[in-house]
């Protein structure tokens, strides 16, 4: 799941925190805690092999970690009082179709190697470690920052990243090209899952035991996959990233549904 999370740009808390209930017999607010905490270690040690490659655009990254992590705090706090069901069912019901646009989409991985004269948007232009030069525009800024928010809630309520939102976000929304995507997602989401796991913590919900089982694991997976993610054409990368967050979307839809008495 490591791997996976590094390549794709999205967390494996969507798999561990129904595994660690299910498996574990934790609770909800203990897997949420304990995903957090893992998702730190994994995470950042994404980011930062993503910042060798010298894909992170920091800047956008920045910005939108000003209204997320807000929301993650809020999130986290509001775990012991309120259900998460219903918040599950909205994220399921919104990431299938999401990733299905992704895997039907045509073009999405190509990157142009100019400027259109059309383009529009918050300017973007830097080259990475390996030479490769990206521009783009980032377009539509307001109405990411609002999604950004709402992610940042549920991150902190469900115990996840939000990788499976932020990253179609950032190619579709936003304009990203998909390697500057997955390794924008990934710096956030390690900065989002910090803020989560230290709240969690104050209140009680992380259990250091589970984390020091899981963080060898994570730390090879996040350097493997931010290795992979390097090597990928963007147009496998987008679909991969398609399929995953609709089984991600399927596997949230079951837990609520099924999995988890209502």
């Amino acid at each position: 799941m490591a791997i996976l999370a590094n390549m794709t740009g999205i967390e494996r808390g969507m798999i561990f925190v129904p595994l660690f209930i299910l498996l574990f017999g934790l609770s909800p607010q203990e897997a949420a805690g304990v995903s957090m905490a893992t998702m730190v270690f994994g995470l950042g040690a994404g980011s930062l092999a993503y910042a060798r490659q010298k894909r992170i655009d920091y800047r956008l990254g920045l910005t939108l970690l000003a209204v997320s992590l807000p929301g993650t705090i809020v999130g986290a706090l509001l775990t012991p009082y309120l259900p998460a069901k219903t918040l599950e069912l909205v994220l399921a019901l919104f990431l299938v179709p999401l990733g299905l646009r992704m895997i039907l989409r045509r073009g999405l991985g190509k990157l142009q190697p100019a400027m259109q004269e059309s383009s529009y948007g918050w300017r973007r232009v830097w080259t990475d470690r390996g030479g490769m030069e990206f521009r783009y525009f980032i377009r539509r800024l307001p109405l990411g920052l609002l999604i950004y928010f709402f992610i940042g809630f549920v991150a902190g309520l469900l115990g996840i990243g939000g990788g499976a939102i932020k990253v179609p976000t950032l190619i579709l929304l936003l304009g990203l090209p998909p390697h500057i995507a997955v390794a924008t997602s990934v710096f956030t989401m390690a900065l989002t899952a910090l803020v989560g796991g230290v709240t969690h913590g104050a209140i009680g919900h992380v259990l250091p035991i589970y984390v020091l089982y899981l963080i060898p694991g994570v730390l090879l997976g996040s350097q493997v996959g931010a290795r992979l993610a390097k090597r990928a054409p963007a147009a496998f990368l987008a679909k991969l990233l398609g399929w995953i967050v609709v089984l991600i979307g399927f596997a949230i839809l079951a837990r609520a549904l099924i999995l988890r008495p209502s």
